[in-house]
């Protein structure tokens, strides 16, 4: 049916001319036919006067539509929208518009597309428009990788201004050629266009140390950095600084990010000083202290494991070497000689709520006052002293 009942109007009696004719008519539909783009042409009511296979396999997919010359296109499109669209555009070119147009069509259920649309008009020899021929190119995955382009380019811009870190890009020669917000706020607004060296507060070895990433080295390279602030301020900088290339692979520059750590480099060595003082008050204080983990099997407590104890742990129960082991390895028969230890640490590690108690460990034969408290879910501490003597001393008043 691709150009069947098409008629020239012409009464053509050279016998060449007709051979031409057909010559090319043959020619024009190899091309037209060969093309994956849809073409078709309708007349001033809209009805198909021709259509390739391309068309007509189109309509198809996306409509379920077997079109037919004669008919209306408008009859075979299912969706509304789409319907008023055409009706739309095939309007302006049966005024005589020449015009193109990107749209989705087609049922969401079949298969819609995004198409690239011209419309043409067709006009007789008085130059009265007779209809519309319309070109159609399926360009529904170079939308789809345009979208995902820019929804990547959209992301990364919110990203880089969304984020407290410094971000940066270099060119070959360590100049700045962009930077995120927060660079600018650092270093001013006048960045872009310096070198990096700039900001450097002294001298340093900085660029001998990244400069593999200018020879090709694919690694993350983390350097620290005393730079200058806009406001004159000296202050630290956290780098971690990786290559760019261009699409051949060539290196073309750095790309940056960067974190103040002046505060945070005073505040570890603050730390290290406490702990120092803390590490020295737990490996003396006199009371026992133990860190666990409780071990749960179909959310019922079966063991639990020793992760930190103290000096006086061991001097007060006698067990020694006990961290990274499972108390049902230190103390096998703790469960069932003294069931209510258990309970209670199950209990604190599931509810977080703290408990104190006094009992006898018929294990090791002592006893203890424990104060059981949890940190986070599953965990436990006890921190204890053994009051055996007390308890005897107690027993004796009581005899006596």
């Amino acid at each position: 049916m691709y150009f069947r009942g098409m008629n020239t109007g012409y009464d053509i009696s050279e016998h060449n001319l007709e051979k031409a004719l057909q010559l090319q008519h043959t020619i024009l539909n190899s091309i037209i036919e060969g093309t994956n783009a849809s073409v078709f042409s309708v007349d001033t009511k809209y009805r198909y006067t021709f259509f390739n296979r391309a068309h007509s396999a189109m309509m198809l997919a996306i409509n379920g539509a077997n079109i037919q010359i004669g008919r209306c296109i408008l009859d075979y499109m299912t969706v509304t929208c789409d319907k008023e669209k055409a009706r739309q555009n095939l309007d302006r070119a049966l005024r005589g518009e020449r015009h193109a147009e990107e749209a989705y069509s087609g049922e969401e259920m079949r298969s819609r597309l995004y198409f690239e649309v011209s419309f043409n008009p067709i006009t007789a020899q008085d130059g009265t428009v007779i209809g519309v021929a319309v070109l159609a190119l399926d360009i529904t995955e170079r939308k789809r990788a345009e979208d995902v382009l820019k929804s990547l380019v959209m992301r990364y811009q919110t990203i880089c201004a969304a984020v407290p870190d410094i971000i940066m890009e270099t060119d070959i020669n360590k100049i700045y050629t962009w930077s995120n917000k927060a660079g600018y706020e650092f270093f001013g607004d006048d960045v872009v266009g310096k070198e990096a060296a700039f900001y450097f507060e002294g001298e340093q070895e900085i660029y001998n140390i990244v400069q593999p990433l200018f020879s090709g080295i694919e690694d993350t390279i983390y350097v620290e950095s005393w730079q200058r602030r806009k406001d004159g301020e000296k202050r630290l900088l956290a780098w971690w600084c990786h290559n760019l290339k261009d699409p051949v692979g060539t290196v073309v520059g750095t790309f940056s990010t960067a974190r103040d750590i002046t505060g945070s480099k005073y505040a570890e060595e603050e730390l290290r000083k406490s702990e120092s003082r803390y590490r020295s008050l737990f490996d003396n204080m006199l009371e026992g202290f133990a860190y666990c983990r409780m071990l749960f099997e179909n959310n019922e407590p079966q063991d639990f494991i020793y992760l930190t104890v103290n000096r006086a742990f061991e001097e007060l129960t006698g067990l020694s070497n006990v961290v990274g082991r499972k108390v049902s390895d230190v103390i096998p028969d703790l469960k069932d000689s003294n069931p209510e230890i258990f309970e209670i640490y199950s209990r604190v590690a599931t509810t977080g709520n703290p408990e104190r108690v006094e009992l006898y460990l018929n294990s090791l034969e002592i006893w203890l006052r424990i104060y059981v408290y949890s940190l986070e879910k599953e965990y436990f501490v006890a921190v204890f002293e053994n009051i055996t003597m007390r308890k005897r001393a107690e027993e004796k008043l009581r005899q006596s």
